[in-house]
């Protein structure tokens, strides 16, 4: 069975997947990509596949994947995947219950050959307490930092459809680190949501003014459990100011503005 995980919109990679596998004389059902996870414990209920295979390209749907691999686990079913996401940041590998299936799309399905019949991997590694007391924290108060967010995006008048895209990334891939145990996976992908927010209309160059605004909203909202979350945004304003001096508030302007 072909499976994209929620929210991995990216479904070429996997329809060739499956195309690949059905000339080599394999039975697949292909769901397409961005598969809630509740149609698919239904069709894995009905189908009982040997082995699910999915893609994902970004941060925030290797979070999902991995949530899919790990309940695909608990009903006996292996996972194989792939996607850029893993080839860019090759430790993601180690975060996922599955069989990583290699860079090369022509390779899968000599890959899947191989691996049928292994049995199941072991459980992937929790996040630890702290990681989830903080992505709860980080969930929970999202709504607030968007607002506080729209009032600077909107300020730069950009459409309103390109806006709520906007809001939606820098969030959603902070959330799938902290799910994934290690912001450190945030830095390969930045390069990527500074094209898409150039994409969206913002100018060139205002990567570091858009990180400033959202450190300076999460750290309105954000307490002591949000702290890797603000850290990790301050390190990245170091690395992005370009010499410049970027005015992040103290606790004192914070502490007045709450």
């Amino acid at each position: 069975m072909a499976a994209g995980p929620p929210g991995e919109l990216h479904g070429f990679s996997l329809l060739l997947a499956t195309l690949l596998l059905r000339r080599r004389g394999w039975n697949v059902l292909h769901l397409g990509a961005d598969v809630p996870l509740a149609h698919l414990a239904e069709t894995i209920a009905d189908k009982r596949p040997n082995m699910v295979i999915a893609a994902a390209q970004q941060l925030a749907t290797a979070a999902t994947l991995r949530e899919m691999a790990a309940s695909l686990q608990k009903e006996g079913v292996a996972t194989a995947y792939g996607g850029w996401v893993f080839n860019r940041i090759p430790d993601l590998r180690d975060r996922i219950p599955g069989h990583y299936l290699g860079q090369r799309l022509e390779c899968v399905p000599e890959r899947m050959e191989a691996l049928m019949g292994r049995p199941l991997l072991p459980p992937a590694e929790p996040p630890a307490a702290e990681r989830l007391a903080a992505l709860a924290h980080f969930r929970e108060q999202g709504p607030l930092i968007q607002a506080e967010m729209g009032q600077f995006l909107g300020g730069l008048g950009m459409r309103g459809e390109h806006l709520e895209v906007a809001l939606q990334q820098l969030p959603s891939h902070l959330a799938a680190a902290l799910s994934l145990c290690d912001l450190a996976y945030l830095d390969p992908c930045m390069s990527w949501i500074e094209g898409l927010l150039a994409n969206l209309g913002l100018p060139d160059g205002l990567l570091p003014r858009y990180l400033e605004a959202y450190y300076k909203a999460a750290a309105l909202h954000l307490d002591d459990r949000g702290k890797p979350v603000l850290d990790w945004l301050a390190g990245r304003l170091d690395q992005t100011a370009d010499g410049g001096v970027l005015m992040l508030p103290d606790s004192h302007e914070l502490e007045q503005r709450r």
